[in-house]
């Protein structure tokens, strides 16, 4: 049984029938399943300076391999024109593209989002990361995986049929500097910088525990 975004995000009360309660919660944590397992993520905006990709990592603690998922193409819609910015990126506006291929899937592209679906490997830690770049000069600033409580929140229950939101804070806009290092100004904490609302599980899960950080469960 498979339950779609591009259905409605309703129809995964109907999957949680066959999901028990305690299994419908994701966070700061690993997640490891004990079946193959199919889930999907929309994404439809993001916020601030900086340029980002966000994707998997399978086996963070001991071949670590990233699988991308989302790309900010530009910092944001209106980077480069002249005048006051919001900021704001959007599919729309030629942001956000998505990144196909290492397992991840489109599912679908709108004029106002794009849904992505990857098939997770049974008994395979994995967690999500965020590679962020500076704006102008595009270099590399850092790499913020799910795990830090200051750098991804997670919001919502599948209980409800809304999905779970994953929003990310990148430490604040980067800049390089007069000598070439990497300048950060300092992080807002409002974890809007990117937001990708996650749902439509495939309902094979583990709930096998490990050593610490414990693996989450759908």
């Amino acid at each position: 049984m498979r339950t779609l975004f591009t259905t409605s995000l309703a129809t995964i009360l109907w999957a949680l029938s066959l999901i028990p309660a305690q299994a419908v919660g994701l966070g700061n944590q690993v997640i490891q399943f004990s079946e193959d397992t199919i889930v999907e993520f929309e994404i439809r905006r993001t916020q601030g300076a900086n340029r980002s990709i966000v994707g998997i990592m399978a086996n963070p603690n001991s071949n670590p391999t990233k699988i991308p998922m989302f790309e900010e193409v530009k910092p944001f819609d209106d980077f480069g024109f002249a005048g006051r910015s919001d900021y704001l990126g959007t599919v729309g506006g030629g942001t956000i593209r998505p990144l196909e291929g290492n397992g991840v899937n489109i599912v679908a592209t709108r004029n106002d989002s794009i849904i992505v679906e990857y098939r997770f490997r049974a008994n395979t830690p994995y967690v999500f990361y965020m590679d962020v770049y500076t704006p102008t000069e595009n270099r590399y600033i850092n790499t913020l995986i799910s795990t830090q409580v200051d750098a991804t929140q997670f919001q919502g229950s599948l209980n409800d049929g809304n999905g779970i939101l994953m929003g990310w804070d990148d430490d604040g806009e980067g800049r390089v500097g007069r000598t070439g290092t990497v300048e950060v100004e300092g992080p807002d904490r409002d974890f809007t910088d990117v937001t990708i609302l996650v749902g439509g599980t495939e309902p094979c899960f583990s709930e096998t525990s490990g050593r610490r950080p414990s693996p989450a469960v759908f």
